[in-house]
């Protein structure tokens, strides 16, 4: 018996990162779509590299980056103002920025300036993803939705959010990376950062006999509200 936050079973369970899978899930799915929009032009810039080859989920600046001969993309939570809402007696969510570095490989100084052009590639593949929320090239094992065999499964009902994240605002920006380094000068790197809002829906097991609010009589399952918050077969997205 569990409840979800988000993506997250309670009692918690071993899931990657441990505590916070939404991490590897939304950083794989933004993988996938830098690939399937940026990778016959980074191609020409670097190639054989791979535009995002690994995905990490921490921030960086802790020490544990290292500089990679393919793209990297790193997914972590802003630490500042995470709060929980409630709207009912069993519909509630907590709401958080996550920040996305994705950070180019090392380049000597010839290549520099077409990879530091690329972050305007980057952040569109970022959008489209973000706004579209398939690719057709990410399809989660056992994914319920039959369309998602040709149009990939839907980010928003993998993370398990309350509202679609395009209707968070996207802030991007160049983001430098500073590693402190003992004993010597701290090294930099480039990145793109982008920074968004999302909405992890508190869904309830309806098998735990227990009310959410003191002085409601006990119902089973309590109040009617569609899956995941959001129907998101209703909202005509491609």
């Amino acid at each position: 018996m569990t409840d979800l936050l988000g993506n997250l079973p309670i009692p918690v369970g071993a899931e990657e990162p441990v505590g916070d899978p939404l991490r590897r899930t939304l950083g794989e799915y933004l993988q996938a779509a830098i690939r399937y929009y940026c990778s016959d032009a980074w191609n020409s810039l670097a190639p054989g590299t791979d535009v995002c080859g690994k995905v990490s989920t921490n921030d960086p600046s802790d020490n544990t980056f290292a500089s990679q001969r393919d793209g990297t993309i790193a997914v972590y939570r802003d630490d500042k103002n995470r709060k929980v809402v409630y709207i009912g007696n069993d519909t509630s969510y907590r709401e958080c920025k996550i920040a996305i570095l994705w950070i180019p490989p090392v380049a000597v100084q010839v290549h520099k300036a077409n990879r530091e052009s690329f972050f305007a590639a980057i952040e569109s593949a970022m959008i489209a993803g973000l706004t579209r929320g398939r690719v057709p090239t990410w399809i989660v094992d056992g994914d319920a939705d039959t369309t998602s065999l040709w149009r990939g499964s839907h980010i928003g009902n993998q993370l398990g959010l309350m509202k679609p994240l395009q209707n968070s605002d996207m802030l991007f920006d160049d983001y430098t990376i500073t590693i402190e380094m003992l004993g010597a000068e701290p090294r930099k790197y480039p990145s793109l950062r982008c920074m968004f809002t999302i909405w992890e829906q508190y869904q309830l097991d309806a098998t735990i006999n227990t009310s959410t609010a003191a002085g409601v009589p006990e119902v089973v399952g309590g109040s009617i509200m569609s899956v995941n918050g959001v129907p998101w077969d209703t909202l005509g997205l491609p």
